[in-house]
C-alpha cells in the first residue's frame, strides 16, 4: 500500500453518506490484494464514529476468503458498537459465494439503494 492511501484510505475507496449511513463502493473484486485498503477504510470510518455502513457491491464481482474474513470482522466490530454492515447490489456470483460459505445470514442484504449523497472527506 502506498503512503498516501494509508493516510486517507477513504479517498481510494469511494464513500458517501446516504441517510446517515456510510456507503462504501469498491470498484473491483475484493481479494487479498486490496483487503488492506478495505480494512483501512473501515478503520477510518469507525474512528470517525460511523457505525452503520452499507457495502455497495455493484462493481464487485468476486470475493475471496480474505475479503470474507474482513467483512465478518467489521460486522463483528460494528455489532459491538450497536451498528451493522449491510450489503447492497450483490450479484449472483457474490451471493453464491456468501451462501456456499454460509455467511449470507450474517449480513442484511439490500437489493438496491440510492447512491447519491455527500462524499466523505
Amino acid at each position: 500500500m502506498d503512503p498516501a492511501s494509508s493516510r486517507n484510505p477513504a479517498q481510494k475507496i469511494p464513500v458517501r453518506q446516504v441517510n446517515g449511513k456510510s456507503v462504501i463502493r469498491p470498484g473491483e473484486a475484493l481479494t487479498r490484494k486490496n483487503c488492506d485498503l478495505l480494512n483501512a477504510c473501515f478503520d477510518d470510518l469507525i474512528e470517525r464514529g460511523d457505525k452503520d455502513m452499507i457495502m455497495d457491491l455493484s462493481q464487485v464481482h468476486f470475493l475471496d476468503s480474505v475479503a470474507l474474513e474482513s467483512l465478518i470482522n467489521v460486522q463483528n466490530r460494528l455489532a459491538g458498537l450497536n451498528g451493522t454492515l449491510s450489503l447492497s447490489n450483490v450479484d449472483e456470483v457474490c451471493r453464491d459465494i456468501l451462501i456456499s460459505v454460509r455467511v449470507i445470514s450474517r449480513f442484511p442484504i439490500i437489493s438496491s439503494h440510492r447512491t447519491t449523497g455527500t462524499p466523505r472527506k
